[in-house]
């Protein structure tokens, strides 16, 4: 039992007990004070001779047990890490200090790389935090437990002649725009291990930020042509779910298939009585576009409606330019009996009012690629992500967006 609590506080680095402790406690040795009794009691030989009957932990480990050592290290890093950072533990996040007041906030969230095809929710997000200003509130402690870094790797960069290393993570953000709620961003990094205990940890900031809305937003494929508007989809619960569907032009979503552990949130979210809502551009699967900012300007369209940003931060003309130049960039070539198809599967689904005049064609080397594929059309789809979450973000809009 003793062995198994030592390596409980090592390994975990306090990760649940810290939550006992801001910078405006007034000492850090109050959290030695708190858990030291119970070490005591454990083995109270052995600390007595470490704290010389003081009560108090002093650096002195002769006579400790092994395991014994080891947690009194782990107690002398997170020690001198607070004092020099204060912060506050809010399950697995390390909060930084002072803490924000929120007003009715929603959280915005972006998964990768699950739903975040051609990056349409992490460029959204970017462009509203350079909007709002916003500023960080908080990353994982360890997010090593979570994540596996050979298939999320680190990053070295040099910086003034020194490299430095980025390491994967979530990391949430905050702003406080005058008018309407408080906002929470935050850059999802799909969970390799303890799936479980990721969705609970971003559940904990919920809870203790009050957030009103839980909202995902991503993109992903689907057999959809580059000729009509990009559908939206998504799923929602709450009071105002059909008026927010309607305001950002949104259809109701009958996927069926794999999904993602942190779907749990939404569902936990539902349970304690916060509203949900999810939000899925649909891009041209033949297109297969790293930055995808005609998807991210079909987003920020309807994030600025529902949010009230300025038109502008959506770049629609970005967008339509990049469409053009892909279509165009082998000629006028005539776009063949694939592309048809494809256009009037769409139109039979979503009505061919969204048809747009003239329909631009498609170069050769995509309209090879469609004849090419053997495929199903009335039952495409993919909601898969683009399978790299060290892909970058737009030059132009990585700034605040990276994770």
């Amino acid at each position: 039992m003793c062995s198994s609590l030592y390596q409980r506080l090592y390994s975990s680095s306090f990760s649940g007990a810290t939550s006992l402790y801001t910078s405006s406690s007034p000492s850090p040795f109050l959290f030695v004070a708190i858990v030291n009794p119970l070490i005591q009691l454990l083995t109270p030989a052995s600390i007595s001779s470490a704290t010389n009957g003081s009560g108090y932990w002093i650096p002195a480990f002769a006579g400790m047990t092994g395991m014994t050592r080891l947690a009194r290290a782990s107690l002398t890093r997170y020690i001198a890490d607070v004092t020099v950072n204060p912060v506050m533990r809010i399950g697995e996040f390390d909060i930084a200090e002072p803490i924000p007041e929120l007003r009715d906030p929603h959280m915005l969230v972006v998964l990768r790389p699950w739903i975040d095809v051609g990056n349409v929710g992490s460029l959204s997000l970017g462009r509203i935090e350079r909007h709002l200003r916003s500023k960080e509130l908080g990353r994982l402690y360890r997010p090593g437990r979570f994540y596996d870094f050979t298939r999320y790797r680190p990053r070295s960069y040099l910086v003034s002649g020194n490299r430095e290393v980025t390491i994967p993570n979530t990391i949430i953000r905050y702003s406080n725009p005058e008018d309407g709620p408080h906002l929470l961003t935050a850059h999802l990094l799909e969970p390799h291990l303890y799936g479980e205990d990721y969705s609970d940890a971003l559940l904990e900031i919920i809870k203790y930020f009050g957030v009103k809305q839980y909202a995902l937003i991503g993109g992903m494929y689907d057999m959809v042509p580059h000729t009509r508007p990009l559908v939206v989809s998504g799923l929602g619960t709450g009071e105002h779910v059909e008026r927010d569907y309607a305001t950002a032009n949104a259809r109701p979503s009958n996927y069926e298939g794999p999904t993602t552990i942190t779907y749990t949130i939404s569902e936990t979210a539902t349970k304690m009585g916060i509203e949900t809502r999810a939000f899925v551009v649909h891009l041209p699967q033949y297109l297969n576009l790293d930055d995808d900012y005609q998807g991210a300007a079909r987003m920020m369209g309807l994030l600025c409606r529902l949010y009230d940003f300025p038109d502008y931060i959506a770049q629609a003309d970005r967008g339509e330019k990049q469409y053009d130049e892909l279509t165009s960039r082998d000629g006028q070539i005539p776009s063949g009996d694939m592309l048809t198809r494809i256009e009037e599967m769409y139109d039979s689904e979503y009505g061919a009012d969204n048809r747009p005049e003239p329909t631009t064609p498609l170069p050769s080397s995509i309209e090879e690629f469609l004849q090419g594929l053997d495929v199903d059309l009335s039952d495409a789809g993919d909601s898969g992500g683009n399978g790299d979450a060290d892909d970058g973000d737009d030059p132009d809009d990585r700034g605040l967006a990276g994770v």
